[in-house]
């Protein structure tokens, strides 16, 4: 046997061990994460869907989450003051709607019909792992407890939308999870959106026919143990082993391969890994991919802000700026909402490095699409940035927007295993002026 075709093996062995890790607990990052059970609402919670179409709620039915990791600077994205000295280096520029956003932004200027803007989020988590973990979640971490985060809720509320593929997809390394809602909900990780999803290929060792008979052959032999052990963990992993077989036998597993967009698209959307984790977030959305989470990481700007923060906006807009153009030539951005968020702001001061600080106080989100009202803005921040002025919006807000978005109840509640209450994203209020 050759050591390639070992190695070809081992590979696709490793991909299918994937799934059992996480179903068993011992690896989160790499679960398959789709639902267990059958495609469609959850039955247990049809009880907490349908509120809010009357209000302009319900029409989104998948979500691209764009998080910039560190904690982008709001006074130097989408909220601008133009003429202070907390300014900085950056000019403002006008957008199609008249509302300013910073001079590295020029083609999402040329777009603000397309999205609203909520320029009043407020929190009180300062530090990056505790701001990410609220912002996803909507609960502040403690030890003694996992909280789900968006993704994991709307897959538990909406179900899949495509057999074959996940509920969820995370493009990048940061990974908050399903928390108590276990395994099953878990997203499945994609590190390199160019090199797509490893390991899918089949073992070219067997023909087709003497692949099934071995994979019968496993089920048969597993079904012994199955039978012995009727345990939810032993069931999760036989399921999840299963759909990462059916995935690989499946066509739809070419979504993940961006190679086949033309080169045009590729280059629309910037050759940057953020901008080919969006073209890949709406080849998924277009197959059924309920939640896809892609990050751009860098935006702790303690240091040389001005520069960091103008290389960082170049992948930022210009990938942005292609997706909500494609999703609307394509006719899904009334169905696919965008959401762009970050664990918090930065400071209006400019400290002696260049760079500004950590600011939870104030700072902003951009939403588009799902029944989002475009040239929205929400919200306001005093004239320097520092604190909020107008329509204080938090994240649990945010997050209840974003079901609202969806149809489902914010305040619908699940329990964890413990029998502790908890609601979607932290049971906050929706903006329902950006509907």
């Amino acid at each position: 046997m050759s050591a390639q075709i070992l190695d070809d093996e081992r590979s696709r062995r490793a991909f299918l061990a994937l799934a059992a890790r996480a179903c068993l607990g011992v690896s989160f990052a790499a679960a398959l994460p789709w639902p267990l059970g059958a495609g469609g609402q959850v039955d247990g919670l049809k009880a907490g869907l349908g509120a809010g179409s009357a209000t302009g709620g319900g029409k989104a039915k998948s979500l691209i989450y764009l998080f910039m990791r560190g904690g982008m600077s709001h006074i130097d994205t989408l909220d601008p003051k133009p003429g202070r000295k907390v300014q900085g280096e950056f000019a403002a520029i006008p957008t199609a709607t008249g509302v300013q956003l910073s001079e590295h932004l020029p083609a999402l200027a040329r777009l603000a019909e397309h999205f609203a803007l909520v320029r009043s989020l407020t929190s009180k988590e300062g530090s990056h792992d505790r701001g990410v973990y609220y912002v996803h979640t909507g609960y502040r971490p403690i030890g003694t407890i996992a909280h789900p985060d968006v993704g994991a809720w709307l897959a538990r509320a909406k179900g899949t939308q495509n057999e074959t593929l996940p509920a969820q997809v995370l493009i990048g390394r940061l990974n908050i999870g399903a928390g108590f809602l276990g395994s099953g909900y878990q997203p499945l990780r994609v590190d390199k959106p160019d090199q797509g999803l490893k390991n899918l290929e089949k073992p070219r060792l067997f023909t087709e026919d003497e692949y099934r008979r071995s994979m019968k052959l496993a089920d048969e032999l597993d079904g012994t143990f199955r039978a012995q052990h009727p345990h939810a963990a032993v069931e999760a992993l036989s399921e999840a082993y299963l759909k990462a077989v059916r995935l690989m036998d499946s066509k739809d597993a070419e979504v993940f391969d961006i190679s086949k967009e033309s080169a045009k698209a590729r280059e629309d959307y910037g050759q940057h890994p953020f901008g080919q984790g969006l073209l890949m977030a709406r080849r998924l959305v277009e197959r059924g991919v309920r939640f896809v989470e892609v990050e751009l990481n860098g935006w702790d700007t303690h240091e040389d802000n001005f520069e960091r923060v103008e290389n960082l906006s170049q992948p930022l807009d210009k990938g942005l700026a292609a997706l909500l153009l494609d999703l609307h030539r394509r006719g899904r951005l009334d169905t696919t909402m965008v959401v762009l968020a970050s664990e918090f702001g930065r400071s209006p001061e400019i400290n002696p490095r260049d760079g500004r600080d950590h600011h939870p106080k104030a700072f902003s989100a951009l939403l588009a699409g799902g029944g989002i009202k475009g040239g929205a803005v929400y919200g306001r921040t005093d004239q320097d940035g520092r604190e909020v002025e107008e329509n204080p919006v938090s994240v649990q807000d945010l997050n209840a927007t974003v079901a609202h978005a969806f149809g489902v109840d914010p305040e619908f509640e699940l329990k964890s295993p413990e029998g502790r209450p908890f609601k979607f994203g932290g049971g906050g209020k929706p903006v329902l002026q950006l509907f």
